[in-house]
């Protein structure tokens, strides 16, 4: 925008000739004509970047926090290992592996991580004019469904994703990385949920946020059963985890 007017007034010059003092200029050598449809190429390369990015991160989060499980319950198995008949995505190994019911799991959740693991994939092998199969179905099958679901869970509802439109799946655009990260944090908050409650929570205070919390003060040893301490490890636990231990959890950790 800053060189519209410049861009106007030498639409058949390259971008060497015309911005001599930018010592990148020669390096994206384009007619400026051509500038502006060369911008939007890379703006949509950064785009498709920063969400697969975004979903790696998730499935980085998903394997971190089933490792925290198993640090509470070491009878868990690895994520590699035991055979289930749904188990070709990482959500479905972790909820295998908890022993979580598929049922009690809002299907919700698990409908809509396909729907942007599809699309990931497709962002990122574009050989094809038109997106794949599975995501089609997922679309024509589950996308307005999940549309009433999303507008109903984020705060300002759906600003870029359309769950039932097929173009909308072959796009990308700000608002849909926004969007991604949105419904990936409320799915991830769903998760934490999912695996807190697969463990008994004074187990959890023990193994995890007391282990956590005597690293952090470099604390050897912690008496739980003076008042002080307990106080002082309550309100680590509100600020860091989120979580208010009872008495009666006190009691099981001691």
């Amino acid at each position: 925008m800053d060189y519209e007017q410049v861009i106007a007034a030498n639409n058949s010059r390259m971008t060497s000739a015309v911005f001599i003092e930018n010592e990148f200029s020669g390096k994206h050598n384009v007619q400026l004509a051509k500038l502006e449809k060369e911008h939007s190429k890379t703006n949509t390369t950064l785009l498709n970047g920063i969400f697969t990015l975004i979903y790696s991160s998730f499935e980085n989060y998903l394997t971190e926090v089933y490792s925290l499980a198993r640090k509470i319950d070491n009878s868990l198995l690895e994520l590699n290992e035991g055979k289930f008949e749904q188990d070709d995505v990482l959500i479905l190994k972790v909820i295998n592996r908890l022993g979580v019911e598929e049922g009690n799991f809002d299907k919700s959740y698990l409908l809509t991580l396909d729907y942007i693991r599809l699309k990931r994939n497709r962002l990122i092998h574009h050989s094809s004019t038109h997106i794949s199969r599975s995501l089609r179905e997922n679309i024509n099958k589950n996308g307005s469904k999940l549309n009433i679901f999303w507008n109903s869970m984020l705060p300002k509802h759906l600003q870029g994703i359309d769950f039932s439109n097929n173009d909308n799946g072959n796009q990308i655009t700000y608002n849909i990385l926004i969007d991604t990260l949105n419904i990936l944090r409320g799915t991830a908050n769903y998760i934490d949920l999912i695996v807190f409650d697969s463990f008994q929570k004074s187990e959890f205070l023990l193994k995890e946020i007391l282990v956590e919390f005597k690293t952090i003060h470099k604390i050897k040893n912690y008496n739980l059963a003076d008042e002080k301490n307990r106080r002082r490890f309550l309100g680590f636990c509100k600020v860091e985890y989120g979580i208010e231990p009872t008495d009666n959890d006190f009691l099981e950790m001691v």
